[in-house]
């Protein structure tokens, strides 16, 4: 892989590498770090599975551009290829930003304090990027969904999977189409606006500050409702309550207000993530207990608090 990506930067950027260090923590693309003699580049390829969204690096570059004329710091892209005929799957490079990602195991309780606070501003700044249709974007920028309702369908495509993978019983499926159908209406959402559809720890990169230097990983970024945003990210940190302390950053919210809707999301989150968790083969150990935390959200979206 290591030659090829070599191969890659002296031919397209005409640059002579120097060093390349692969990322650990990405997830879902194979990410690398590419040093050259006056240029570090990160180049992302994607996974050779399936993926629905095939122009996601040309949507994400359309997504840092939106953040960057808001003054956010987002990743140049040098280079998108989807022809697939060197890695047999579209990749992207990048500008490498300054910084790292917020690794709360090495902060203090402050510094977490003031890296959430300022993850929360720069999430707000996001939002307040008016946007046109709805769901994942097109590649003139316009979501490709007729209404935000539509996020049920393109999530719940994979209830069918994990009943398929006997990950849910029979019992729960009926009780996660139930939870959904009693509070459909929580997902109605008339004015869209920029989601990043993946904001967590590891796509920020900070400071020794904990000032946000990059903003990254936006290629499943949606136009639609914000507080889809918030789920996920409590879908990440709940344990560790970090929402609340990222809401002190975020303004023209009342997240107690907001609290049911953000359950609704988390649900139909954990169904999506169930099924990405048993293809990938990631996070397997977890999926027992994500089942039980779902149990605990229909029964709270069917019966109340």
């Amino acid at each position: 892989m290591h030659n090829l990506i070599k191969k890659v930067i002296e031919d397209k950027i005409g640059k002579k590498v120097i060093e390349i260090t692969e990322y650990s923590h990405a997830r879902v693309n194979k990410v690398y770090c590419i040093k050259t003699k006056n240029l570090e580049v990160v180049m992302k390829i994607a996974p050779k599975r399936h993926d629905k969204y095939p122009n996601k690096f040309d949507i994400e570059k359309y997504a840092f551009l939106l953040c960057r004329k808001r003054g956010l710091p987002t990743p140049k892209v040098i280079l998108i290829d989807n022809s697939r005929g060197i890695f047999d799957t579209p990749y992207t490079i990048s500008k490498k930003l300054p910084g790292d990602i917020i690794n709360y195991d090495s902060l203090n309780q402050e510094q977490i304090n003031v890296a959430l606070k300022n993850m929360g501003h720069s999430l707000s700044i996001i939002h307040s990027i008016k946007t046109r249709g709805f769901g994942p974007f097109n590649l003139n920028g316009v979501g490709t969904w007729s209404n935000w309702s539509q996020i049920l369908e393109d999530k719940l495509e994979s209830l069918e999977k994990i009943y398929r993978y006997n990950i849910i019983t029979s019992k729960l499926k009926e009780g996660l189409n139930l939870a959904i159908d009693k509070n459909s209406e929580l997902s109605d959402h008339p004015n869209p606006c920029l989601i990043h559809g993946d904001y967590n720890l590891t796509n920020l990169l900070i400071d020794n500050s904990q000032n946000i230097t990059g903003i990254v990983d936006m290629e499943h970024c949606y136009s639609g409702d914000p507080i889809y945003d918030l789920a996920l990210f409590d879908y990440y940190y709940s344990k560790q309550g970090f929402l609340k302390i990222l809401m002190s950053g975020y303004s023209n919210i009342d997240l107690e207000k907001e609290k049911k809707k953000i359950l609704f999301y988390k649900a139909i989150i954990s169904i999506s993530k169930l099924a990405w968790k048993y293809e990938t083969k990631q996070f397997l150990n977890t999926i027992k207990p994500s089942v039980s935390l779902l149990e605990k959200q229909i029964n709270q979206l069917i019966y109340g608090y």
